[in-house]
């Protein structure tokens, strides 16, 4: 999941946009900043993605910690449909490597 978010990090906004990991399909969120607190995932799903507020119980969320050209943030994956988290997390810690 690393190397995809790297890949397509410039693609990533701070508007909801499309997104693909392993062939499953996201919208994806850029939030910057070093903190997430200001921000909060789920009103973010709510308020801004068309529709996502009267279904919220059919989304999968994600949030992963970035390092942009412009600096620290964060992205926001959020889909229905799609798998749970723990499927896309790096089980062997091959980032930290």
């Amino acid at each position: 999941m690393h190397d995809a978010l790297q890949a397509g990090a410039e693609r990533i906004g701070p508007n909801w946009s499309e997104f693909s990991i392993a062939g499953w399909h996201y919208q994806a969120l850029r939030i910057m900043g070093q903190q997430l607190a200001p921000a909060n995932p789920f009103e973010l799903l709510a308020d801004r993605l068309p529709g996502a507020r009267q279904a919220m119980e059919q989304f999968t969320v994600l949030v992963a910690g970035m390092r942009f050209k412009e600096g620290s943030g964060f992205v926001v994956l959020a889909g229905s449909a799609v798998p749970g988290a723990e499927l896309l997390l790096d089980s062997g810690c091959a980032v930290a490597r």
